[in-house]
């Protein structure tokens, strides 16, 4: 700049300015485990707004190891959207696989996605890569059972039995 000043747009706090400017003077942020999860996705925005790469991959790493719930996981997979974080969608798709019954039923998750409807479509389709490809074989169930295709006779219920093997209480 000509000034020697840059200006930072005001959603970013002085705290997310000075991780940035720590990780590029000694390519750490010490205490990066103490940072809340909404400060890590506003550092993810930081460093993707000033392609700070190696930044933004130091924060996706963070969220995915050390911040991913069930309650944070819809709020972290609607930024991936916003700052190209392909390790975080990921992630992000896989951990909603693996718990999907509870991030399913979770109000949060809901409220999220219905600011991102087009990322439900990667999540179906995890999702559809999950069940079996063709279709299932159901169990043939005959009047008496199974038959024995080696065995020619027929085989016979027994007198109080009527074509369920459960005795009846009648009887």
């Amino acid at each position: 700049s000509e000034e020697c000043t840059i200006h930072v747009e005001p959603n970013f706090t002085p705290m997310h300015i000075r991780c940035m400017l720590e990780f590029i003077y000694t390519n750490r942020v010490a205490g990066i485990r103490s940072i809340s999860t909404d400060d890590l996705l506003s550092i993810l925005h930081l460093s993707d707004k000033w392609l700070l790469r190696d930044l933004k991959r130091l924060v996706e790493h963070e969220l995915i190891r050390h911040h991913m719930s069930v309650h944070t996981v819809a709020r972290m997979y609607g930024a991936t959207e916003d700052f190209n974080a392909q390790r975080l969608s990921r992630a992000c798709i896989e951990f909603i696989m693996a718990n999907l019954r509870l991030v399913a039923g979770n109000p949060s998750f809901e409220e999220e996605m219905k600011n991102y409807p087009h990322l439900c479509i990667p999540v179906l389709k995890a999702a559809a890569d999950l069940i079996p490809e063709g279709p299932l074989h159901k169990k043939q169930r005959t009047e008496h059972g199974p038959v024995n295709p080696s065995v020619n006779s027929t085989p016979t219920a027994p007198a109080n039995l009527g074509s369920s093997p459960v005795l009846d209480s009648d009887t």
